[in-house]
């Protein structure tokens, strides 16, 4: 991500990032704050044609990584970015 808080894939949009005091509410357990981001970032992809197995496929890995544990699955996090 750059500096302007924009992330450009080699395939996807660019993604406006939430600002940093959106962020720090984020983390301070503010979870209708959490809800209103995720939803906005999921229209964002569905508009751009990211596909519900696509969805899947990545909730499947984090899953996966969740039960492994994290640490563990450093290399396959590093995959979900491509």
């Amino acid at each position: 991500m750059t500096q302007q808080g924009r992330s450009q894939g080699a395939q996807g949009p660019d993604v406006q990032l939430p600002d940093k005091n959106i962020i720090a509410q984020i983390i301070r357990g503010d979870t209708r704050r959490l809800i209103d981001e995720a939803e906005k970032l999921g229209r964002i992809l569905k508009d751009t044609g990211l596909t519900t197995s696509q969805i899947r496929n990545i909730y499947g890995m984090v899953k996966k990584m969740e039960m492994i544990g994290y640490e563990q699955s450093r290399g396959d996090l590093l995959l979900l970015k491509p």
